[in-house]
């Protein structure tokens, strides 16, 4: 059983919204993972935060309906939240009723958990009638999120996101927001950063002391939207301490609008919630890698090609079995072993070509997964290609023939303009700044031939 009250995810990315079947299967595995809660959220849905105060509509609430009975078949919570930070009037009772009014429709709808959110929105106030009430945008939400929970309290769970979200814990408007509302709305916190690759129960502790509050963490990953795009977060959750759910009201996790791709880090995020103690990064993700494919070769490429995209904010390992061919490689034929270079990057190429290979064809397993995943696996193809390229080129390493040196250090600078100009993200940086010593290497050897 989780140590942390609240556990599971929220669908709070910038992106396109998840649709009513995903949601579905998701609160079935959550409950099926043990988690109790699923938030819904998503920025970019109009009802969320552009058109926060008008009444929902009849579809959005039939969806909701939809939502709570799934989640009470599955023992999960439905969270809504909603968004009002960008245009609302803090100083205006009917802005402040509006959402009073939406927060017990969808209590009449058996929703158990409501969030305000104010987050990414302007730290000063807008309105002028707002500036003249009010001394700072701190006492505003103070007033916002007392005015609106006083007749939720009691009735169902209430959370609020602070405009402060991330940071020491220390800040002032932490404090004032935080020591001014009831220590009975569940405070949302980040960790140190937007994106933390830690999550310490030392800062927990802080933020209970300065803000009256055990942090709800919006776990930001493995969402990968705004400057994160071209990253797919599809590696294990890691950096979180294992006593965390000691000192912390929940866990909810901001997964990517690629739902299929979000679901391997989901399930290792919920094995870490379920157990903290004994949570081994590699161990889960290899257990929510065999949970999702039953074909072994779909499974085998799927590993391989997931251990070259595991660039993001938990880790700056991308590919490390990737990397330790190339390092190995690169010593290789700076020890004057080039055959050995050529084999190991000729058996690393062929082997990414098969992979990718299957990765795109139709016998893949998990044919939305491949959609997702698509760009990626094509970048993973590419650079199989320009390794490949690399292990030709090293058969002419000792070459003197000037002609020759040059054409390579051509053919070498194309692979690598071809490889840099595709953003997407897999193997890291490695890939590139090996190619791009090889180049130097072989320029050397032709400016070198060339004085001759």
């Amino acid at each position: 059983m989780t140590p942390f009250r609240i556990s599971g995810v929220i669908e709070g990315f910038y992106g396109t919204p998840w649709n009513p079947e995903q949601r579905l299967r998701l609160i079935e595995l959550l409950g099926k993972w043990g988690l109790n809660t699923f938030m819904v959220g998503p920025k970019d849905d109009p009802w969320h935060r552009m058109n926060w105060k008008a009444p929902f509509g009849a579809d959005l609430m039939a969806h909701v309906d939809d939502l709570v009975e799934h989640g009470r078949r599955n023992n999960v919570a439905i969270a809504v939240a909603m968004s009002p930070g960008l245009t609302i009037r803090y100083s205006n009772p009917e802005d402040i009723q509006a959402l009073v009014a939406k927060a017990h429709d969808l209590m009449a709808h058996g929703v158990s958990h409501i969030a305000l959110l104010v987050d990414d929105i302007p730290d000063t106030l807008q309105h002028p009638q707002d500036q003249s009430q009010f001394e700072s945008i701190a006492q505003a939400h103070v007033h916002l999120v007392n005015e609106f929970a006083k007749s939720l309290l009691g009735k169902v769970e209430v959370t609020v996101c602070p405009l402060v979200y991330h940071g020491l814990g220390t800040e002032q408007y932490v404090h004032d927001l935080g020591q001014g509302i009831s220590p009975d709305i569940n405070f949302m916190w980040t960790g140190r950063q937007i994106c933390s690759r830690y999550l310490h129960s030392s800062d927990a502790k802080v933020l209970k002391k300065i803000s009256n509050h055990r942090p709800l963490f919006w776990d930001n990953y493995p969402v990968n939207d705004v400057a994160m795009t071209y990253e797919l977060h599809i590696g294990p959750i890691q950096g979180r301490d294992a006593d965390l759910g000691d000192f912390a009201e929940g866990l909810l996790s901001n997964p990517m609008s690629a739902f299929e791709s979000s679901l391997i880090p989901l399930r290792t995020i919920a094995l870490y919630l379920n157990d903290p103690g004994t949570y081994d990064p590699d161990t889960a993700w290899a257990q929510a890698v065999t949970e999702s494919f039953s074909d072994l070769e779909s499974r085998r490429a799927f590993s391989e090609f997931g251990r070259t995209v595991l660039d993001s904010c938990l880790t700056g390992d991308a590919a490390p079995d990737v990397q330790r061919t190339l390092n190995s490689a690169a010593f290789a034929w700076r020890s004057g072993d080039v055959s050995k270079a050529i084999n190991d990057l000729s058996e690393l190429a062929q082997s990414i070509k098969m992979n990718s290979e299957l990765l795109l064809s139709e016998s893949f397993e998990l044919r939305q997964l491949q959609s997702e995943i698509s760009p990626w696996v094509t970048k993973y193809q590419l650079g199989g290609n320009v390794i490949n390229t690399m292990a030709q080129s090293l058969t002419h390493y000792s070459s003197s023939d000037s002609q020759l040196l040059g054409q390579i250090v051509s053919v070498l600078r194309d692979s690598y303009n071809e490889l840099h100009n595709n953003r997407y993200r897999v193997f890291g940086d490695g890939l590139e700044m090996l190619l791009t010593e090889l180049i130097a290497e072989f320029t050397w050897s032709f400016d070198h031939a060339h004085s001759k």
